[in-house]
């Protein structure tokens, strides 16, 4: 809310907005970073239209720096006499009588009142009925006076319920994001992309915005994703690799899943881009070889294409040329049981066609931070070096291995742990709050969508 001085713009008479609180403490305890802002309303705000009314368990909850800018208080029944005094300065020796709804006014002298009931029922849930249908009448006769500019006549101006209604809910972020509803699955065709040369996914909502989060591939090239146990690691792994299987045909897309815990990618296998499942070494060596051998054909064409333009004096664009092969995406899940499984000649195997940029591989591993944040590993190491991926805890270490910090986040955020499938997706040292999505949620699941986009793949 930015507030405006009165010479910023005329105020209008005709409306007023009302700002309603209830218990002030458990929003200051939820929402501590806006301190200032409802401090700034209380402060400033009944200069331009907009009044604050707001509920607390006593005047010892609220700070007096929001306090002191309220001029009208009441007090119902209070659990200190010396409150009473809080509230209504010198006169509060007064007390209100023991009776519901009883309570002061503040004034000079204060005055004594009883509350009134909204509408007429004997119990609570006769007067919500009641209330829900004074409600729904209000809207039904509510009227606007405009004016006939011609006349200067005002005339009344019926809306329905439907032009205005009730007040929108506010966006609450969901326990689970099923992908199913980011993608929605096709039938018998790959899904519409998001971008018309990227691959470009929604992974999740953004915790502050509720909006997708999109992610590209060429924003990597290559990614970590880091957290402990239990954390949703896998589970966005598997979401990734489903939602880009459901947008991308295999002309586009090839799909490397190593899985040496033979779990948490084996529903996948069926997948048409799903070039080779590798749960074993000799698979990891012959899929890496054939990797290596890709994208030294693809660097050769490249030259090729470049020393051909150069004769002609034109120039040719790396990106749309590589932009005719399919991407070549390795998904590591839990990169500890390959470190402990694969032979070091294995893994410098795979480093040397990780040292091959910009011809479209892509290298996704999961892990916990002892295993990604290791200096002594190269492996993730020289993923690590490209800073970019998700973070599945508020724990310094896990944010450390995309170079964020505990001082990046808002508020209570580092003290507080993280619910599975929540945290940050990192990139170039800044980040973004994420409720990753689940494939495991949702009318559609793994299995069922894997069946789907197979059939679709003949």
């Amino acid at each position: 809310l930015t507030l405006l001085p009165t010479s910023a713009f005329p105020i209008p008479d005709t409306r007023a907005i009302v700002v309603v609180l209830d218990n002030y403490s458990g929003f200051m305890s939820n929402y501590p970073e806006l301190e200032e802002q409802l401090a700034e309303i209380a402060r400033e705000g009944g200069l331009l239209g907009i009044h604050l009314a707001m509920t607390a368990n006593g005047p010892s909850f609220v700070k007096s720096r929001v306090s002191g800018n309220f001029t009208l208080a009441v007090a119902l029944q209070l659990a200190e006499k010396s409150d009473y005094t809080t509230v209504m300065g010198r006169f509060g020796s007064i007390e209100p009588a023991p009776v519901a709804g009883r309570g002061l006014v503040k004034g000079t002298p204060p005055l004594e009142f009883q509350t009134a009931l909204p509408t007429d029922a004997d119990n609570e849930y006769g007067r919500t009925t009641a209330l829900r249908e004074l409600v729904s009448q209000m809207a039904s006769a509510w009227q606007r006076q405009t004016t006939d500019d011609s006349q200067g006549i005002p005339s009344p101006i019926v809306l329905r319920p439907s032009s205005f209604g009730a007040a929108p809910p506010i966006p609450m972020l969901p326990q689970t994001v099923p992908l199913c509803e980011l993608v929605p699955p096709g039938s018998d065709v790959w899904g519409m992309t998001f971008d018309d040369e990227d691959l470009v996914v929604p992974l999740g909502l953004d915790v502050d915005t509720l909006e997708p989060v999109l992610v590209d591939l060429s924003d990597g090239p290559h990614f970590l994703i880091s957290g402990p146990v239990q954390s949703g690691k896998t589970t966005l792994l598997q979401a990734w690799m489903l939602a880009l299987s459901e947008h991308f045909n295999p002309s586009q897309l090839n799909l490397y899943l190593v899985d040496f815990r033979r779990s948490g990618l084996s529903q996948l296998q069926r997948l048409p881009q799903v070039k080779a499942y590798i749960d074993e070494d000799s698979k990891l060596k012959s899929a890496f070889a054939e990797i290596g051998q890709e994208l030294r054909n693809r660097k050769q064409a490249l030259e090729l294409a470049q020393r051909d333009a150069e004769e002609r004096n034109l120039s040719v664009d790396k990106r749309s040329f590589l932009s005719q092969f399919p991407a070549l995406v390795v998904a590591i899940d839990d990169y500890d049981a390959l470190r402990d499984i694969a032979p070091a000649e294995t893994k410098e195997f795979a480093l040397n066609q990780l040292r091959e940029r910009g011809l479209g591989l892509h290298v996704i591993v999961t892990g916990s931070s002892t295993d990604l944040g290791s200096n002594w590993e190269e492996l993730p190491k020289q993923i690590k070096a490209v800073r970019t991926g998700f973070a599945l805890s508020n724990d310094q270490s896990d944010l450390q291995v995309l170079n964020l910090s505990t001082r990046m986040l808002v508020g209570n955020e580092a003290s507080v742990p993280l619910p599975p499938g929540q945290g940050y997706y990192g990139r170039t040292g800044r980040m973004r709050r994420i409720k990753t999505a689940t494939a495991q949620a949702g009318d559609l699941r793994v299995r069922d969508w894997v069946a789907l986009i197979a059939q679709r793949g003949g």
